[in-house]
């Protein structure tokens, strides 16, 4: 008998960028979390650095991969469903950084060949 939980293998990542202060020539920091267990309950974080002010989160297609190889090799089964949680992106940058940040999703996907729901 399949369980519910079977029912429903998705990963759940989050991201955000933090920026610096007005006036303040440090990078901005990145941070991508993400569920590997198969109730989505466990989470491992992931964070990097990128230029100052930069909404898009350049290194993402990097962290997604790291990401979905470690549900696999946890969970021993690939997801079924990505749900991807993004935070702090503004109305006027909001089509530039989704455009962006699904094709980085969708291209490591297709590269590590998986079949996920958007």
């Amino acid at each position: 008998m399949v369980s519910l939980i079977q029912l429903f293998i998705n990963i759940c990542p989050g991201a955000d960028v933090s920026h610096p202060g007005p006036g303040v020539a440090k990078p901005s920091v990145t941070g991508v979390v993400f569920s590997y267990d198969l109730a989505a309950t466990k989470y491992i974080a992931l964070t990097d650095i990128q230029q100052p002010r930069v909404e898009v989160i350049e290194s993402l297609q990097q962290m997604m991969e790291l990401a979905l190889r470690r549900f696999i090799e946890i969970s021993k089964v690939p997801p079924k469903k990505l749900i991807f949680f993004r935070d702090g992106v503004s109305e006027g940058e909001y089509d530039t950084v989704a455009t962006v940040e699904l094709e980085a999703i969708q291209g490591i996907v297709m590269f590590i060949s998986l079949r996920l729901t958007f």
